[in-house]
């Protein structure tokens, strides 16, 4: 078997022999993650889709999932993971962090705006989310970014 080069590469070897060893085993997360970091979305997607069929509840995994997605333009399969976490956990920060930015790649201003707000109703005071929705509602208008605006 030919050396792995990189870094990443012996960490992915690494992974996918404990993944070999405990097919149950959490690291399928760390797995896909590096896949993902190394552009590999097929096998990122891959990996986290039978993880998260061994662990359905594992929220982290399928966030994982769904920037996995977002990197790889699949915006719509991005959008229903990331929902699927909110769903389940609607306080979850980074969940509806990313849920947003599909929202706004995807051109929907208003989705994007509610999603940012209801963060804000989560963590009140949140300076990043506070801006990311200023800068929607300014360059959306309020007709487009739905009602509630500033």
């Amino acid at each position: 078997m030919a050396q792995p080069t990189s870094r990443s590469g012996q960490t992915i070897e690494s992974l996918k022999e404990k993944m070999a060893r405990d097919p149950f085993s959490r690291a399928f997360l760390q797995l896909a993650e590096e896949y993902r970091r190394a552009g590999r979305f097929e096998e990122a997607v891959q990996v986290c889709q039978e993880g998260l069929a061994r662990h359905p509840t594992y929220h982290t995994a399928r966030i994982a999932l769904g920037r996995t997605y977002l990197e790889a333009g699949d915006l719509e399969a991005a959008r229903r993971t990331l929902g699927e976490v909110i769903e389940l956990a609607p306080e979850n920060h980074l969940a509806a962090k990313l849920l947003a930015e599909v929202q706004r790649r995807l051109g929907d201003a208003a989705g994007a705006a509610e999603t940012y707000r209801s963060i804000l109703r989560h963590y009140p005071g949140d300076r990043e989310v506070e801006a990311l929705l200023r800068d929607l509602l300014d360059a959306a208008g309020p007709s487009e970014a739905g009602p509630g605006g500033e």
